[in-house]
């Protein structure tokens, strides 16, 4: 057999197995291909007012991507503040094994007790195999100051009413009130001959007694 005839050969042998040799490399070489989110991209939160002095926290989370319920917290300057989480989703992580996390979107109700920010921690991973380290994010709490001042003026007017109420007991329990009740009664009018008709009665009765 000719040189040229067996080398012939020879490519018409490699071609299957360079296919098959590509179709065992393909998927690593996706996984290496795959573009990752940054941090700040991958979760984006906004505040709005709530009711009771509460900030309302809607975090979106980008396709692909999930956090950490128990990695979700809230800090102001003095502490960690109360915040209620919307319900997750469990699932099977391979760092914290069995946990809640959440995809899409998380809810955060937030007890802001003075602060007008605070930071949110989180953190989060790929569901293509990247976990990104502890992330934080400033957020503002734009209800304390508003209701701050409603809670004062609030305070103030119930003040007012109860020291009103406290001035109308005390009259009601003053002495004086006494005569002027008296004062508003009428008068019984007394005619003239009363006293006259009892003079006569008197003297009638003493000289009864002297003539016996």
């Amino acid at each position: 057999m000719s040189p040229l005839l067996r080398l012939s050969w020879l490519l018409l042998l490699l071609v299957p197995w360079g296919a098959q040799a590509q179709g065992w490399l393909a998927p690593f070489t996706e996984q290496q291909e795959t573009e990752f989110l940054e941090a700040k991209d991958v979760f984006r939160v906004e505040a709005t007012a709530g009711d009771d002095g509460r900030t309302l926290l809607r975090g979106e989370i980008a396709p692909g991507y999930y956090l950490y319920r128990h990695r979700l917290s809230v800090v102001g300057k003095s502490g960690a503040l109360p915040l209620t989480l919307s319900k997750g989703k469990e699932k099977t992580d391979e760092f914290f094994g069995r946990t809640e996390v959440y995809y899409d979107a998380v809810d955060i109700s937030v007890v802001g007790g003075g602060a007008t920010s605070a930071v949110l921690h989180w953190q989060g991973c790929a569901d293509a195999g990247i976990c990104y380290p502890p992330q934080t994010t400033r957020v503002e709490l734009p209800f304390v100051a508003k209701t701050a001042v409603d809670a004062s003026a609030t305070d103030a007017r119930a003040t007012d009413a109860q020291t009103k109420t406290l001035a109308e007991a005390t009259a009601a329990k003053s002495p004086q009130s006494a005569p002027a009740a008296a004062a508003t009664m009428p008068a019984t009018p007394v005619s003239a001959s009363q006293p006259a008709a009892h003079g006569s009665a008197a003297a009638s009765t003493m000289a009864s007694a002297s003539a016996a």
